[in-house]
């Protein structure tokens, strides 16, 4: 079966989750982190697309963006595997393949899907979590050059110090399993995270479903 195409709009942001393969890593120390940062920041910058947030940790690099087409995001994202890969392989001897297929991508509604997939992609999974992440910037302790904020960030407050002070307060909660779920879930089936309106005017734009399908057989025109 031919696979869908990745359901990615330009112009809206996005969730972005790319994994290595099983029992794999990413990043051996502080400096393939470092490297891997910089290549990540460098194929975005290189190809226009906006970083609104960023994580790594060894098995994964998840990301907010928004991408000016589905086919420039692609071409970013691959570069960044590529490069990402043959210098990591060349650092540490190895051969072969790193990543672990594609990498997924949810479209987000703003209003409140930017807001929440940002505080994902910056809080640290629990337990031995080794990695860097934009949080530091937007927590006010540091200025990261990479980031572009959205326009939900700058409502957060009038002032850098309320926008920094609310966000890192949300930081600090962990974020709801309900949230969670269905962003892993948005992520898997490349569905857009979003009201119904929303998802419906996305529709309009691609050829392939936007939301699960009910079991069952379809239903018939005179049903």
């Amino acid at each position: 079966m031919a696979r869908q195409p990745r359901a990615v709009f330009g112009g809206l942001p996005h969730l972005l989750s790319l994994r290595v393969q099983h029992q794999q890593t990413l990043a051996a120390d502080d400096a393939d982190r470092a490297a891997a940062l910089h290549l990540l920041s460098d194929s975005m910058r290189s190809a226009d697309v906006l970083m609104h947030a960023y994580g790594l940790d060894d098995q994964q690099v998840e990301l907010v963006v928004t991408p000016p087409s589905a086919e420039v995001l692609s071409r970013a994202m691959q570069g960044f595997a590529r490069r990402h890969a043959a210098a990591f392989n060349r650092r540490h001897g190895r051969r072969g393949s790193l990543w672990a297929g594609r990498f997924e991508a949810a479209a987000l509604e703003s209003e409140p899907w930017l807001l929440r997939a940002m505080l994902r992609v910056e809080q640290a999974p629990t337990g031995g979590w080794r990695g860097v992440s934009s949080a530091a910037h937007h927590c006010g302790l540091v200025a990261d050059a990479r980031i572009s904020e959205p326009a939900v960030f700058w409502a957060l407050g009038n002032t850098p110090f309320e926008r920094d002070q609310r966000y890192r307060a949300a930081l600090s909660e962990p974020l709801p399993q309900m949230w969670r779920a269905s962003m892993d879930e948005a992520l898997r089936g490349g569905w857009p995270l979003g009201s119904a309106a929303f998802v419906a005017r996305l529709s309009e734009q691609i050829a392939r479903p936007l939301s699960r399908r009910l079991p069952g057989r379809p239903r018939s025109a005179a049903s």
